[in-house]
């Protein structure tokens, strides 16, 4: 008792409140929920919208993210993953269990990545051809399927890795 007198804690609404102020002043307000009650809600709710603002801010925080991409973007990708590439059986017969959050960045692309790489974006229908009509070609542990925008990449586990577009594309 005498500790917790002198030493008061943080509270969870306060460290949230922190964590909140700090993104939105770092990196634009503009991507992220637009209320901390909102932000708050997302931060303790177990579903897709907590895994996609944790891949949001990774992503801020990484460089990996545009200010121009919002997290409702990644919401209404990681919901249209789920609805058209969650399930889908490759050409090859493998079924696709799950996808990382590097694939959601690559989706929407970068300007400029940590090592001043430009990264263009790939479209979920792009990724579906791959899945679907691409040549395969196994790796170790993976396998990729490519067409002539790029490639994808699924893990033996069933979990698409990341995608990687074409620089130019042949048509």
């Amino acid at each position: 008792m005498f500790f917790q007198n002198f030493c008061p804690q943080i509270v969870p609404d306060e460290a949230t409140q922190k964590r909140y102020n700090f993104l939105v002043e770092n990196y634009d307000k503009r991507g992220f929920p637009k209320s901390f009650k909102e932000f708050k809600k997302v931060m303790y709710n177990n579903g897709t919208e907590n895994k996609t603002l944790k891949a949001y801010i990774k992503a801020r925080e990484k460089g990996t993210g545009e200010s121009v991409v919002s997290f409702y973007d990644y919401v209404d990708a990681m919901k249209q993953l789920d609805k058209e590439v969650i399930g889908i059986n490759t050409v090859d017969n493998q079924d696709i269990i799950s996808y990382s959050n590097h694939l959601i960045d690559r989706i929407f692309g970068v300007r400029e990545d940590p090592d001043g790489h430009k990264r263009i974006g790939v479209s979920i229908d792009e990724i579906k051809e791959m899945l679907k009509q691409g040549k395969t070609k196994y790796l170790k542990i993976s396998t990729k399927y490519i067409i002539n925008e790029g490639y994808v990449v699924l893990n033996k586990q069933g979990n698409l890795v990341t995608v990687v577009p074409r620089k130019e594309t042949k048509r």
